[in-house]
């Protein structure tokens, strides 16, 4: 008696990773002491069911970094601030599509350094591919222009050289909410072993089978292929 139906989809690809300065680039641009100078939002290939990109092109936020302009010192040295964020959704195509509950997002927010850069010796900054030309510095705001840059490394003479404070990471962790997941599979043989994908019964601590007619019965987890998203289980006699 058939209890599932699988049903086989074409990967698209592998999971990329974005980024993208939400400011104008190449422009003259202002801000003011506490203010952002840019935010760069990062974000990925949403994913569907073996672990490859979804096919309609659907990404999800992963998080963000920022830097931000805090005044000067008395030695006229540029105060800056650099911040990341990261930000877990859990979402995948059966929760963006298919109506399959989410978990809680996790954010995970690094700690933030403020440091002093000497433009005097340097007006340019660049930090994970954001080039950052200080045009003029005051006390109050500060004048630049941003450009996207081809290496992905802060340049040797424009590494931060002191750090004046830093606030430890703070984490909001998820919270344990039970949550239902669907999926479809089908019998092996007639001892009760059946095949499903893996990520349906992840981190489950219980597993139902609804046969055609509607009766429940419980199944256990006996063997599992992450990397392939496959796993077996056996109804519980």
């Amino acid at each position: 008696m058939v209890m599932f139906l699988l049903a086989f989809i074409t990967s698209c690809g592998t999971i990329k990773n974005y980024q993208k300065i939400q400011q104008k680039t190449g422009v003259e641009l202002e801000t003011h002491r506490g203010g952002k100078i840019w935010t760069l939002k990062y974000s990925e290939d949403l994913i569907n069911a073996y672990g490859a990109a979804d096919i309609y092109g659907g990404k999800v936020n992963t998080g963000f970094m920022e830097l931000r302009y805090q005044g000067l010192s008395p030695r006229g040295k540029l105060i800056l601030s650099l911040k990341e964020v990261g930000i877990d959704t859990g979402e995948s195509v059966f929760t963006r599509y298919m109506g399959n509950p989410a978990p809680n997002t996790i954010i995970t927010e690094e700690a933030p350094n403020q440091f002093l850069y000497d433009v005097k010796e340097r007006n340019e900054l660049i930090i994970s591919k954001v080039k950052v030309i200080f045009i003029e510095a005051r006390e109050h705001s500060l004048r630049y222009i941003l450009q996207e840059a081809e290496s992905s490394e802060v340049l040797p003479d424009s590494l931060p050289t002191k750090v004046i404070s830093q606030i430890p990471t703070k984490v909001i962790p998820k919270k344990e909410i039970p949550t239902i997941s669907k999926g479809t599979g089908f019998i092996l043989n007639t001892n009760g072993y059946l095949i499903t994908n893996y990520h349906v019964v992840k981190g489950a601590k219980n597993i139902k089978i609804k046969s055609v007619n509607g009766e429940e019965i419980n199944a256990v987890l006996l063997m599992k292929d992450a990397s392939n998203d496959i796993a077996v289980l056996k109804v519980d006699s």
